[in-house]
């Protein structure tokens, strides 16, 4: 038995981020939302989703994240 995740979900890219707006407008229905998470919870306001630059479903960057930080971490 293969122990090891299947390809798709093993690589970096936008689709697995935790920073990932979904958006309809959008071509590939996903916008990075990192300035959004990168603020204080309590002040934090959602722009209009095409504020924020659109990703491809493979695109990666080096500020993937796997989950967001909480103050709970």
């Amino acid at each position: 038995m293969n122990s090891q995740p299947p390809r798709s979900l093993a690589s970096k890219s936008c689709q697995l981020c935790a920073f990932s707006l979904s958006s309809d407008s959008s071509d590939s229905s996903l916008r990075c939302g990192r300035s959004y998470y990168l603020q204080p919870a309590q002040s934090r306001k959602q722009e209009r989703l095409d504020t924020y630059p659109m990703v491809n479903l493979n695109d990666a960057c080096e500020h993937w994240s796997a989950k967001i930080q909480t103050v709970l971490d």
